[in-house]
């Protein structure tokens, strides 16, 4: 939500059944941020591993995934599944099967990319990511998380990091020399975003 002073707020919770075991998967809105505690498996703590689910939009545009570790370690693993037409829930999205890429024990940011045709490929009524991300370490972890279309970009929201895809020449169809981004501000408001290089090449911001 934005405040009359110009910042934003940003609120994640989830909600579950203390006898389950593991918590439903957790539905995003597309290209809305989002930050998750991640427990260290001790009794009482935040779960060790969460589920996010996105379904693609109908015409099927490219999808991009950006998990960032605020702290600790994190095991990510993408996957895309098919639920029938009929069902009106995510209960049934187990990120399960084989997973389309996975990694371990990741301290930097890890983008995913998914193309319209790995969607078209899946032949159920709806198409669903579904990203599995786990606290590696020993203490939990913090992860930022934001999935959706690539075009018109995700929202930033104050503080929280998001991780991006930039490559140039030729070969580079997953992936392109620039990236979108949104930004919510009150009118009259000053605002500052900071981008960063992995591997200190130079970046333009416009």
């Amino acid at each position: 939500a934005l405040s009359a002073q110009g910042c934003d707020a940003l609120l994640t919770a989830v909600v579950g059944d203390v006898a389950v075991k593991e918590l439903p998967p957790v539905w995003l809105g597309a290209n809305y941020p989002s930050v998750w505690t991640l427990g260290d498996g001790s009794d009482g703590a935040p779960p060790r591993s969460l589920r996010f689910v996105l379904e693609a939009p109908p015409d099927l545009e490219d999808l991009r995934a950006s998990v960032v570790p605020v702290s600790g370690q994190l095991d990510v693993a993408l996957y895309l599944q098919e639920l029938p037409a009929f069902q009106d829930d995510y209960a049934g999205v187990a990120c399960a099967g084989d997973p389309e890429k996975v990694l371990l024990s990741r301290r930097l940011p890890e983008v995913f990319d998914v193309s319209h045709k790995q969607l078209q490929a899946l032949q159920g009524g709806r198409r669903i990511l579904c990203l599995r991300v786990t606290a590696s370490g020993q203490d939990g972890a913090v992860a930022a998380v934001t999935v959706g279309p690539r075009s018109p970009g995700p929202f930033l929201a104050t503080a929280v990091p998001m991780g991006g895809l930039l490559l140039t020449g030729r070969g580079t169809a997953s992936a392109s020399s620039c990236a979108l981004v949104r930004v919510l501000v009150n009118a009259g408001t000053d605002i500052s975003v900071t981008a960063a290089s992995e591997d200190g090449g130079p970046l333009e911001l416009s």
